[in-house]
């Protein structure tokens, strides 16, 4: 008797949480909003050429954030460059200046940005 009863808790604790994760979506933009606007074009010191983006949070929680660009290639987008040495962290509210060398051969090509909450 104890075995189902057991049995038939467990089930019903099963079914519970199968119907929760199906019927309570994930919110939508956990993170918030990540906004990036490709800015100008500099020269570096090394006689190189760098797209400036400013990066902003506006959304609530803190993010590590990686910049980069992409360039379209035959099998689709392709990360070319990308602030891989360094990934600042952007307080709500704030933002950041982010330089990423221009590729050499460039046709199409756009700028990519992606987050990480830190806790």
């Amino acid at each position: 008797m104890k075995k189902q009863i057991a049995i038939i808790v467990s089930l019903a604790f099963f079914v519970a949480l199968v119907l929760w994760l199906l019927l309570i979506p994930v919110p939508a933009g956990t993170l918030g909003t990540l906004n990036v606007s490709p800015g100008t074009t500099q020269t570096n010191a090394a006689g190189g050429v760098e797209l400036v983006s400013n990066v902003s949070n506006a959304g609530p929680n803190a993010l590590r954030v990686w910049v980069g660009i992409q360039s379209k290639q035959a099998g689709g987008w392709v990360a070319v460059t990308s602030n891989n040495r360094t990934y600042p962290v952007l307080a709500p509210g704030t933002e950041v200046i982010i330089t990423n060398a221009f590729p050499k051969p460039v046709g199409s090509w756009r700028v990519f940005a992606t987050g990480q909450r830190v806790y």
